[in-house]
């Protein structure tokens, strides 16, 4: 708790929109059949992007053996949440790429 009281909140809350917005930007420019269903708003979210595909849970298992940590939500959600104190620019942008792989099957 002690990094909240040292950077603050408000220079969290920051990099977290900055973060999923880097998300969010390079999906739509890279994968742009990509259905994000979390709100455009960065207000009316927080540090995630639902994702939906058709084989959901396919993308999700093979996003896990790459070693990407996401979440999974039935019928066909893959939720990924950058975090504004664990994650980098640079991680978001391998992550964009691993997924391009697999949805393009390398």
């Amino acid at each position: 708790m002690d990094i909240f009281d040292e950077v603050g909140m408000a220079a969290i809350r920051k990099k977290s929109k900055h973060l999923t917005g880097f998300l969010e930007s390079l999906i739509i420019k890279v994968l742009p059949n990509v259905k994000i269903i979390t709100p455009k708003n960065s207000e009316e979210r927080g540090c995630q992007l639902s994702l939906v595909f058709p084989d959901g849970k396919s993308i999700f298992d093979k996003l896990s053996n790459q070693g990407v940590v996401c979440d999974w939500r039935n019928p066909n959600v893959v939720r990924v949440a950058p975090h504004p104190l664990f994650n980098k620019y640079s991680e978001v942008y391998d992550f964009v790429t691993i997924l391009h792989k697999i949805i393009n099957k390398y």
